[in-house]
């Protein structure tokens, strides 16, 4: 009897001791990093610009030129159109933040941060049919319609950040104010032009092109500067959540730009034509029947005006995402992602899709690749990020285009820098 108590004596004193090496053994290992670990600040800029017409090569080719100078060829361009016309596009994406990170509240682990910045971009679009009759004439075609349009927004905004992760989910909310620096309603002129000589060679055009702005009364005709008018704010809050499903795979989804108060905005620069040329007959035209309007104050309108109102908010987007970690460590993730964007001040919708492969190397090198499809333009993308923890460069560089082929034919390039300092 006492040999078994003994035993039992012996086994109850060791299995605390056992269960305290396995609980040693089953906390996983720090590894090394040189990511930071308490504080961060940051600054971003990147500039895009793209279209679909012309290619570096077409200015560069020795082929191409006449005494240094590029030739256009008309024949050429018009033929690499597709059916929606010259697409124009411009893009920017500043920012400066303030991050406190790794922060212990309500039984978590914490990033706490305020970032202030601007970003948007602003798209132009020429009808083919212009091309068309300027490279063609109207030997094959006579009727000659379209639309000459803008659109797009650039916002500054300030807010704050704030996620925290619960076991395995990180969520997050971003509120921030904003302000329009430049937004264009989707606004054009309509324009209708008849070259049949039979039916009498018209012209029609009609409508205007509106750029809201605070600055838009900046400079007055003798290009004085003016006061810039009262800035209105609006607010909006996003989303963000990530799970972390398996050791090989996160999930994840956002939602941003969710609109709370609309900015209001009055002050624009319009640009308006309203302009006829009445059915005319060849025989009339040799006669010297033919009567030109004039462009005028009724015509050709380009001023200042105030007499509307309009509420503007950020586009909504929506995205979810997978990380896919072959080594279930950070050391190659691959992202894919779709989502949508809505362009509530248009009533638009926008499809969103992407894929992109990132190499970390304890945070210290970082190299990414990728294609994404954004609100109707395609980029390819290559970056790399050095870090010293102390100190960090981010490159990347992007070819762009609204056209999918022609993204590849450097007919449109985007570059963004960014540097970070922290502990």
């Amino acid at each position: 009897m006492k040999k078994i108590i003994f035993i039992l004596l012996i086994i109850a004193i060791s299995l605390p001791l056992y269960a305290q090496k396995n609980d040693q053994e089953n906390v996983p290992k720090k590894t090394f990093s040189f990511a930071r670990q308490s504080f961060e600040i940051g600054i971003d800029a990147g500039l895009g610009f793209d279209n679909n017409l012309v290619k570096v090569g077409d200015l560069l080719d020795p082929d191409k030129q006449i005494d240094g100078k590029a030739i256009i060829d008309l024949n050429e361009f018009a033929g690499r159109l597709g059916d929606n016309g010259l697409n124009l596009n411009a893009a920017v994406d500043t920012g400066f933040y303030v991050n406190l990170l790794n922060i212990n509240l309500f039984g978590s682990k914490w990033e706490l941060g305020i970032f202030a910045g601007a970003d948007g971009n602003i798209n132009f679009n020429l009808p083919k049919s212009l091309f068309t009759l300027v490279s063609e004439g109207n030997v094959n075609q006579t009727l000659f319609t379209g639309n000459i349009s803008a659109t797009g927004g650039i916002y500054a905004d300030v807010g704050v950040r704030a996620s925290g992760k619960f076991g395995k989910l990180r969520i997050g909310a971003t509120p921030s104010v904003f302000a329009p620096l430049i937004y264009i309603p989707r606004t054009g002129i309509d324009f209708t032009l008849n070259t049949d000589t039979n039916e009498g060679l018209s012209f029609d055009a009609d409508g205007g092109i509106s750029i809201y702005s605070p600055f838009s009364q900046l400079f007055d005709d003798n290009l004085n500067i003016q006061n810039v008018s009262s800035i209105n704010l609006g607010f909006d809050i996003s989303a963000h959540a990530q799970l972390d499903l398996f050791p090989f795979l996160d999930v994840g989804g956002s939602i941003s730009n969710i609109p709370v108060i609309p900015a209001k905005m009055k002050d624009r620069l319009a640009v308006s034509l309203d302009y006829e040329i009445p059915p005319t007959t060849i025989s009339t035209i040799i006669d010297g029947g033919l009567e030109i309007p004039e462009f005028g104050d009724e015509t050709l309108v380009y001023g200042y005006r105030s007499d509307s109102e309009v509420f503007v908010v950020r586009p909504l987007r929506f995205d979810v995402f997978t990380r896919y970690k072959p080594f279930s460590n950070e050391f190659i993730v691959i992202r894919p992602n779709i989502g949508m964007s809505i362009d509530i001040n248009n009533k638009e919708p926008l499809f969103n899709t992407g894929i992109g492969v990132q190499l970390n190397i304890v945070d210290l090198l970082i190299i990414n690749i990728g294609t994404d499809y954004t609100e109707t333009i395609w980029t390819h993308h290559a970056g790399l990020a050095l870090n010293l923890r102390f100190f960090e460069l981010n490159l990347r560089a992007s070819l762009r285009s609204s056209d999918f082929k022609s993204s590849f034919d450097a007919q449109g390039f985007g570059f963004n820098a960014g540097v970070r300092f922290g502990f």
